[in-house]
């Protein structure tokens, strides 16, 4: 009895739940494919008595026993291993080992006598071969296996976004290095803890309730869809993240894995981009007033001086000379100039403020009457204009593409037709929401080093004719056009014409 209860004697070890750091689900893993081990080693045997009594024509039954024997105490070694996590009979342990080395041995020892008479079996030199075919497949299967494993986790241990798996209790069990620098856990601090702790509040409350109510109801708000959240960070900072989920199955228990993708970066750049453009409109609108309060007290002094040059005309009659009525002329021209130029400035700053109105046109009406407007110019110049536009009712900013265009055709009437000739071709076509206007002349051409500055308030090109005018019927056609939604642009090339493209946006 002493040495009985010595055998069972756990006074000297402890239980293998406190040797070394467990985590529940490694232990359990061990637990419960030692004893599942254990069920079939136990199985086994059961099934080969069995069958060797059911069979009376076994060949070299002894040795069926003794295979019984040595699996049922293989089976029986998995058993205790499993209980000594609880249970720590390690002298029980040593003996069932010692046992079942033994019985091994005598298994060996029965065998190889009966090896040279089994291999002259036929059937059984058959079954060894297709058993040695089956085993060459299963280590090839597994090879394969393994490498595809390692590649797995190669990719996942070194993808930049976080990847967290949790089970259907919420429970942490995968999360890889990209969760641990994300969110300043150690692996050690994330595995069987439960995720919201990755969670601020009202998340963190909540996040068990949504999942219960998932797993009841199969009713998603995140899972399968994914979208921006914020994350919480073991310091107890926030940041912005886009969460995306996944759902999985296995041995039929659920698990849901997630991949988290840090926006930190982008929002900042947002908030700086909204900055920059607080800041850009702040400018704009102060350049806007500034010009606004230029244009106002220039031309006062303007009115005067042109005024008191006619009178200076006027007055001094025959006593001017030839060279002096051509300085006045001069003098009164550029003054006329200037204020032009200076309504131009009020009308730029007039476009960036003027509310856009959606009307509804016939597309070819819309552009004839733009084209009409002109009729006595185009008349003057002899110039055909063509149209090409379907009969199509279309949404647009009606009053700023009307003025755009009508721009368009004064610049291709001033500077894309030689006097008492040209052809100007205008174009519509409307695809996806988008209505696209082409006005083609035959003129001289740009370079495309000036496609740009043509563009530019004020910015003159030279002409062969040196065609009058302020440079703003362009600046103002961009902004009307961008007022609206749209862009526009050039094609052109020297000595080919000119054909300038505007995309507006339908509605």
């Amino acid at each position: 009895m002493a040495l009985l209860a010595q055998l069972f004697d756990t006074t000297d070890f402890p239980a293998r739940w406190y040797c070394g750091n467990w985590t529940e689900l490694h232990g359990w893993v061990h637990i419960i494919s030692d004893l599942l081990t254990f069920a079939a080693y136990t199985s086994i045997p059961l099934v080969l008595v069995y069958f060797v009594r059911k069979r009376g024509d076994v060949p070299f039954p002894r040795v069926f026993y003794l295979f019984c024997a040595f699996i049922f105490a293989c089976g029986t070694v998995h058993l205790v291993e499993a209980l000594i996590f609880w249970w720590p009979v390690y002298r029980f342990s040593a003996l069932m080992k010692a046992t079942t080395a033994v019985v091994s041995w005598a298994t060996v020892m029965a065998l190889i006598p009966v090896v040279p008479r089994a291999l002259k079996l036929p059937a059984l030199q058959k079954m060894n071969a297709e058993l040695q075919h089956e085993v060459e497949e299963r280590r090839h299967v597994e090879a394969f296996l393994r490498e595809s494993e390692s590649r797995f986790r190669a990719v996942v241990n070194t993808a930049v976004d976080g990847i967290v798996t949790i089970n259907a209790a919420g429970r942490i069990i995968f999360a890889n290095p990209a969760v641990e620098a994300l969110f300043g856990y150690t692996r050690e601090q994330l595995l069987g803890r439960n995720v919201n702790m990755l969670m601020p509040n009202p998340d963190r409350d909540n996040h068990d309730g949504y999942l219960a109510q998932y797993m009841r109801t199969g009713e998603a708000k995140i899972i399968g869809i994914g979208r921006e959240v914020v994350g919480r960070r073991a310091d107890g900072s926030t940041f912005p993240m886009y969460l995306s989920i996944g759902e999985f199955k296995q041995d039929g228990e659920r698990f849901f894995t997630g991949i988290i993708h840090d926006l930190t970066e982008r929002h900042e750049f947002e908030i700086a981009l909204q900055h920059a453009n607080e800041e850009l409109q702040q400018k704009r609108d102060e350049m806007e007033e500034f010009l606004s309060i230029v244009a106002h007290d220039l031309k006062h002094p303007i009115v005067s001086i042109q005024g008191l040059l006619t009178i200076m005309k006027k007055d001094a009659g025959d006593r001017l000379t030839e060279d002096d009525h051509q300085n006045l002329d001069l003098s009164l021209g550029e003054c006329t100039r200037m204020k032009e130029r200076l309504g131009r400035l009020n009308e730029l700053r007039r476009i960036n403020r003027v509310e856009v109105h959606m009307e509804t046109v016939t597309l070819r009406d819309f552009i004839q009457r733009s084209v009409d407007a002109f009729r006595t110019r185009i008349a003057e110049q002899q110039v055909a204009v063509e149209i090409e536009a379907p009969e199509a009712e279309v949404s647009l900013a009606r009053s700023l593409v009307d003025e755009a265009l009508s721009n368009v055709i004064d610049n291709a009437l001033s500077y894309g037709c030689e006097p008492d000739s040209g052809r100007i071709h205008i174009a519509a076509a409307l695809e996806d929401h988008t209505c696209t206007l082409t006005i083609r002349d035959e003129g001289p051409g740009i370079d495309p080093k000036h496609h740009e500055r043509v563009f530019e308030p004020f910015r003159r090109l030279p002409t062969p004719r040196n065609t009058p005018g302020s440079g703003m019927g362009l600046a103002a056609a961009r902004r009307l056009i961008q007022r609206a939604g749209g862009q526009i642009s050039l094609q052109s090339k020297v000595g080919q014409g000119t054909t300038f493209i505007l995309e507006i946006p339908l509605h």
